[in-house]
């Protein structure tokens, strides 16, 4: 046979309702610790992540967006001409 007594009769009911309760209650309490969490694990990536990148590509003088001042007339970078060809499209990058 059988166990139906959690879910039958007036105690199988209020376990089902103690337990939704719980569930509601647990969800809220992740959804508490998740607003103080994510942004604290954003803010250490970011940190050390990205502070030592910055700090060896400026130990290395490493500009790969070549934003340094210089004395060109012009930002412009000259680029070799490349062949209009079928094959040429099919391979761009």
């Amino acid at each position: 046979m059988v166990d139906v007594s959690f879910h039958a009769g007036p105690g199988g009911l209020w376990g089902m309702r103690f337990l939704r309760k719980l569930y509601e209650y647990w969800l809220a309490f992740g959804m508490a610790i998740g607003v103080v969490v994510t942004p604290v694990q954003l803010f250490l990536i970011y940190v050390l992540v990205f502070g030592p990148a910055r700090l060896i590509s400026s130990i290395a003088r490493f500009d790969p967006l070549e934003r340094r001042p210089s004395s060109r007339p012009s930002f412009w970078t000259a680029r070799e001409p490349r062949p209009n060809t079928l094959e040429e499209s099919r391979h761009q990058f």
